[in-house]
């Protein structure tokens, strides 16, 4: 879902190491490389559209309902 995603993008892989635990995505896939955080930088809008645009275009989600998912 949109919002696991968000906080993925929000924590980055070593926040979300410590806040959720050490895998992500496909269950028991471990966490390996380094993702930054954008929490600091990005807006919650802005984390919504990247949220969304990773969704829809790089995992070729329908655009419709991975905006509303996305909350936008």
């Amino acid at each position: 879902a949109c919002d696991m995603q968000m906080q993925w993008i929000t924590l980055g892989s070593e926040g979300w190491k410590d806040e959720v635990g050490p895998t992500y995505g496909a269950p028991g896939k471990e966490i390996t490389a380094v993702m930054p955080s954008f929490g600091s930088v990005l807006t919650e809008e802005e984390i919504r559209q990247v949220a969304a645009f990773e969704r829809s275009f790089i995992a070729e989600g329908a655009a419709d309902a991975v905006l509303a998912d996305c909350g936008l």
